[in-house]
C-alpha cells in the first residue's frame, strides 16, 4: 500500500514539473518573439534610411551619363559645321568600341547620323523633343539616355546613347556600394534593368518566392508616401532577409534589393539572443534539475536490483561462451582421431563394403567438424577473442583452394560450377586469407545445399578504394537454387536462425554460417549483401578492403594447372620448312634432343646451345627465323639473354619463344611483357611446338604435307601411346609417360633415356654441391631441370619429388608465406635431399636395366 501511495505521489510530482516546464518554455518563446519583432522593425527603418542614401548615388550615376550627353549636345548645337560632325563621328567610334549605340534624331524621329532607333520602342523619348532629359528602358534593346540639342533655346534635334542589356551589369551595377547588399535597378512595372553581378538562377528563384513578392508589394504601396522603404521577410526555404526599394528621381526606375538579416542585425541580435536564451535555459535548467532529483530518487530504489540482474546475465553469458569453447575443443580431439583412423581404413581396405562404411563415416565426420568449427567461431566472436591475422597472400592460391575444396560437392550434385575471374586483379594482397576463404566457402557450401539443379558461379573482381594502395575485393556467389523470400532476408544473418527449414528439413546446419561470415566481414572492415528472387536463385556478395602488395595482374585463371597425363594422340608433323633456320637454347641436353627429334622430319635447320652466352655468340653470327630460349638457366637466365640479344642487329625483328616449367597463373603475361612473343610449357610437346612454328615462321618458308600422309602417320602414332588416367599413383618409371613426351616415337624415347642416364651423375654432383654449400638458388635451378628431364623419360616419382623440392626452395628463398613457412621449407629440403638422390639412383637402375619395363614400385 505504501509503495502504491509513493508511486502516485511521484507521478503527481512528475506531472506538475512537466506542466511548469511547458509553461516556462511557452513564456520564454513569446518573450523572444516579441523582442525579435521590435528589433526587426527598428532594423527596417535603419535599412530604409540607408537605401534612401544609396538611391541618391544611383541617381548620380545616371546623372553622370546625362551630363556627358549634355556636354556633347552643347558642343554640337547648332548641328551644322563639319567640325561638329567630326566630333560626333569620333564620339560614335569610341562608343562602338564599347558596344554602345549613339545617334542623333531629327524632330520627325528620323535618324540624322549614327545608329537608327525606333521611337515606338521607347515611349518616353518624345519628352526629349520637348526639351527634357530622358531615361527609358526596353527589355530587348536596353537602357536609353537622351538629351535635346538646342539652337537659341529651341530643340533642333536629340542625341542619345543606348546600352545593350548585356552591358548594364558592368556599367551600372550598384553591388559595389556594400558587400552585403544585393542591389538592382528595376522599372516600376517590374522589369529588371540592371541586375547585380553574378545574378543567377538562385536569385531568380528568390524573387519568385511568394513571401518576397508580398514584401515588395507592401514596399510599392508605401513608396506612394515615402522616398524609400524596407520590410523583413522569411522565405519558404527558411532564409531571413530585409527587402528594400527606393525610387530614383527623374526616372521611371526604382532601386530594389535585399540584404541578409544577419548582416543588419549584427552584434545587437547576438546580444539579444544571448540574454533571451540564457533566461529560457535557466528556467529550463531549473525544471530539469527538479525532475532529475525526482528521477534519481526513483532509480535509487531500482539500481541495486538492476546491478544484480546485470551481473547474473554477464556471468551466465560468460559461462555459456566458455562452455561452447571448451566443449568444441573437447569434441574436436576425438573427432580428429576418428577422421585419421578412418582415412587409414579408406586407404588400406580392399573390401568394398568396409570402404563404403568408411566413406559414410568420413562424410558424417566432415559435417560434424563443420558444426563444431561454427560453434567455436561463434563463441570466440561473442567473447571478443576472435582475431584477424593479416599476411601477404597470393590471390591465385585463394582461388585455387576455393575451387578444389568445393568442386567435388558440385560434381556430386551434377551442378555446373564456373569461375569468372577479372584478369586485371593484383596477384598479391595483404589480408586474412584463412578468414576470407572461410567466408566464401560458407557461401559456396550454402549455394550447393540449396541448389538442386542448374549452376553456381563465382565472380571475383576489385575496385579502387579511397585509401592509396588498397582495393575493395569483391567476391560474389550466384546460384540457381530455391532463392529466399523477401520477408526472410532480414533474418538471414541472425544467429541460430535457418531460413526455409520447412521446405528443406533434411539440409544440415546450425544456422551460424552466415552470422559468422557477417561478423568476420565486419571485423575485416567489409560487408556482405544479398540479392534473391524466390524460386529463381540468390547472389551473395562480400566486399573486403585489401592492401595491394604486387600489382602484377593474375591473368587468365585456370585451377587445373598440371601437365596432361591423360589420353593424347601421338604427334606427327604436318608441314616441312627446309629453308627455315631456328636456334634452341636450353641448359638441359634432353630438351635439346627432344626438340631436334620432334622437328627432324620437317627439314627445319636447327642450331642448339646450352647457355645464354653461347646463344649470344651464335645470334651475332647467324640470322635465325625463330629462337627458342629457356627461361631458367644458370649464370645468365632466359630473360637476361633475351634483353641482350635484342640489342644485336641480327635479332631485333626475330620472334623469341620461351621454354618454361613454371606453369603458374600470370606467367604468360610476365614473359610477353619482358619481350617474348609466346611461350611453351615443359615438358615440350610436338603439337605445341608445331603450332608455334606455324604461327611465327615466315609463311613463305613452310609447306603443308599431303593429308593422306599425315593421316597415315597419326594412325601409326596412336598405337604407341599407353593411356593412363588421372589419379594414377606415381611410380618409379612409367613407359607410357615417356612415350607421351617422345610423341610415340620409341627410338626417340630410348635415345632420351640413354642421354638421361649419361647426364644424371653430373646433375647429381651439381645438386650435392649446391646442397652442401647451402646455395639454394643454384639448387632450385638444378631440381627445376631435373623435374622436367625426369618426366620426359617416364620418371614420375623423381619428377614429383623434384617439383616439391623446387617449390620448397621458392618458399625458403622468397619468404612468400612468412618467416616461419620459409624455415619449414628449409627443413623439408634438408629432410628430403637424400631421398631425391636415392630416387635418382633408382630411376637410373630401371632405365639401364630395361627402358620398357612396366614401372611397378
Amino acid at each position: 500500500m505504501t509503495k502504491k501511495i509513493r508511486s502516485l505521489s511521484m507521478r503527481k510530482n512528475y506531472i506538475m514539473l512537466l506542466i511548469l516546464m511547458v509553461l516556462l518554455i511557452i513564456v520564454g518563446t513569446v518573450v523572444y518573439q516579441k523582442v525579435t519583432a521590435l528589433l526587426n522593425r527598428s532594423m527596417e527603418q535603419s535599412v530604409a534610411r540607408q537605401i534612401a542614401d544609396l538611391s541618391v548615388m544611383a541617381e548620380e550615376r545616371f546623372g553622370r551619363e546625362l551630363a556627358s550627353l549634355h556636354l556633347a549636345a552643347d558642343y554640337l548645337q547648332p548641328y551644322e559645321t563639319t567640325e561638329q560632325k567630326k566630333f560626333f563621328d569620333a564620339m560614335r567610334l569610341n562608343s562602338i568600341r564599347l558596344g554602345i549605340a549613339v545617334g542623333i534624331l531629327g524632330l520627325e524621329g528620323n535618324i540624322i547620323q549614327g545608329d537608327p532607333l525606333k521611337e515606338s520602342d521607347f515611349p518616353r523619348l518624345s519628352m526629349a523633343f520637348r526639351g527634357n532629359d530622358v531615361i527609358d528602358y526596353h527589355p530587348r534593346h536596353g537602357l536609353l539616355f537622351a538629351v535635346p540639342i538646342k539652337d537659341q533655346g529651341n530643340v533642333q534635334c536629340v542625341i542619345y546613347r543606348l546600352y545593350e542589356p548585356s552591358l548594364l551589369p558592368d556599367q551600372f551595377s550598384l553591388s559595389d556600394y556594400n558587400d552585403d547588399n544585393r542591389l538592382l535597378i528595376m522599372e516600376r512595372n517590374g522589369h529588371i534593368i540592371v541586375p547585380f553581378k553574378n545574378y543567377d538562377e538562385n536569385d531568380e528563384a528568390f524573387f519568385r518566392d511568394q513571401a518576397v513578392i508580398d514584401g515588395y508589394n507592401r514596399i510599392r504601396t508605401n513608396l506612394a508616401t515615402k522616398r524609400a522603404d524596407a520590410v523583413y521577410v522569411e522565405t519558404e526555404q527558411g532564409r531571413k532577409d530585409f527587402l528594400f526599394a527606393a525610387d530614383i528621381p527623374h526616372t521611371n526606375c526604382s532601386m530594389v534589393g535585399f540584404i541578409p538579416w544577419e548582416a543588419v542585425a549584427g552584434n545587437i541580435t547576438h546580444i539579444n539572443n544571448f540574454f533571451v536564451r540564457v533566461s529560457v535555459m535557466v528556467l529550463i535548467l531549473f525544471a530539469i534539475v527538479s525532475l532529475s532529483l525526482l528521477i534519481m530518487q526513483s532509480k535509487a530504489e531500482q539500481s541495486e536490483y538492476l546491478v544484480r540482474q546485470k551481473k547474473m546475465a554477464e556471468k551466465a553469458n560468460n559461462a555459456k561462451s566458455a562452455f561452447l569453447a571448451n566443449i568444441s575443443h573437447e569434441i574436436r580431439t576425438p573427432i580428429n582421431a576418428i577422421v585419421g583412423m578412418n582415412e587409414l581404413i579408406i586407404r588400406e581396405s580392399r573390401i568394398t563394403s568396409i570402404t563404403e562404411y568408411a566413406l559414410a563415416i568420413k562424410q558424417a565426420s566432415d559435417t560434424l567438424i563443420t558444426l563444431i568449427n561454427d560453434i567455436l567461431d561463434f563463441s570466440r566472436i561473442e567473447s571478443g577473442k576472435l582475431d584477424i591475422r593479416e599476411n601477404d597472400y597470393h590471390l591465385v592460391t585463394l582461388l585455387r583452394n576455393l575451387y578444389f575444396l568445393t568442386q567435388p560437392r558440385f560434381q556430386k550434385k551434377n551442378l555446373q560450377f564456373d569461375l569468372h575471374i577479372d584478369e586485371a586483379l593484383p596477384s598479391v594482397l595483404t589480408g586474412d586469407m584463412v578468414r576470407i576463404q572461410q567466408i566464401v566457402l560458407n557461401l559456396l557450401t550454402n549455394a550447393a545445399k540449396y541448389t538442386a539443379m542448374g549452376h553456381v558461379d563465382l565472380y571475383v573482381n576489385a575496385r579502387s578504394s579511397e585509401t592509396p594502395d588498397t582495393v575493395i575485393l569483391s567476391i560474389s556467389v550466384q546460384d540457381t537454387g530455391i532463392g529466399i523470400r523477401e520477408e526472410d532476408i532480414p533474418h538471414l544473418f541472425k544467429s541460430f536462425e535457418r531460413i526455409g527449414i520447412e521446405e528443406n528439413p533434411t539440409i544440415e546446419g546450425t544456422g551460424l554460417g552466415l552470422s559468422i561470415s557477417k561478423e568476420l566481414a565486419t571485423l575485416m572492415h567489409g560487408q556482405i549483401s544479398v540479392k534473391s528472387v524466390y524460386t529463381k536463385g540468390s547472389t551473395f556478395t562480400v566486399e573486403l578492403p585489401q592492401r595491394v602488395v604486387d600489382k602484377t595482374p593474375v591473368g587468365e585463371f585456370s585451377p587445373l594447372l598440371m601437365e596432361a597425363h591423360g589420353e593424347q594422340a601421338a604427334y606427327t608433323e604436318s608441314f616441312t620448312a627446309p629453308d627455315a633456320c631456328i636456334l634452341v637454347v636450353d641448359d638441359n641436353e634432353i630438351n635439346l634432343k627432344t626438340v631436334t627429334h620432334l622437328l627432324k622430319k620437317t627439314g627445319v635447320r636447327i642450331d642448339c646451345c646450352l647457355s645464354g652466352a653461347e646463344a649470344l655468340k651464335k645470334i651475332s653470327e647467324t640470322v635465325y627465323d625463330l629462337i627458342f630460349l629457356d627461361q631458367m638457366m644458370p649464370r645468365m637466365d632466359g630473360i637476361e639473354t633475351l634483353h641482350r640479344a635484342k640489342e644485336l642487329p641480327n635479332a631485333r625483328n626475330v620472334p623469341f619463344i620461351a621454354f618454361t616449367a613454371n606453369a603458374i597463373v600470370g606467367i604468360r603475361e610476365k614473359l610477353l611483357e619482358e619481350g617474348f612473343s609466346e611461350y611453351i610449357s615443359k615438358p615440350i610437346r610436338g603439337r605445341e611446338l608445331e603450332h608455334v612454328l606455324l604461327t611465327f615462321l615466315p609463311k613463305e618458308k613452310t609447306r603443308p604435307l599431303l593429308k593422306s600422309r599425315k593421316e597415315e602417320k597419326e594412325t601409326q602414332g596412336e598405337s604407341c601411346v599407353n593411356k593412363s588416367g588421372p589419379g594414377t599413383e606415381k611410380v618409379v618409371f612409367n613407359p607410357s609417360t615417356g612415350l607421351l613426351y617422345s610423341d610415340g616415337d620409341p627410338a626417340l624415347f630410348h635415345e632420351l633415356s640413354d642421354l638421361f642416364c649419361t647426364l644424371l651423375p653430373a646433375k647429381q654432383a651439381e645438386l650435392e654441391d649446391a646442397f652442401g654449400s647451402n646455395d639454394f638458388s643454384r639448387y632450385r635451378i638444378a631440381v627445376h631441370a631435373l623435374k622436367t628431364s625426369a618426366l620426359s623419360v617416364g620418371g614420375e616419382r623423381l619428377s614429383d619429388m623434384a617439383r616439391s623440392l623446387e617449390q620448397a626452395c621458392i618458399r625458403h628463398l622468397d619468404r612468400i608465406d612468412g618467416e616461419k613457412a620459409g624455415d619449414e621449407a628449409l627443413l623439408y629440403i634438408q629432410n628430403n635431399h637424400e631421398k631425391l638422390m636415392g630416387a635418382c639412383q633408382e630411376l637410373e637402375g630401371v632405365l639401364r636395366a630395361d627402358p620398357e619395363k612396366s614401372g611397378k614400385n
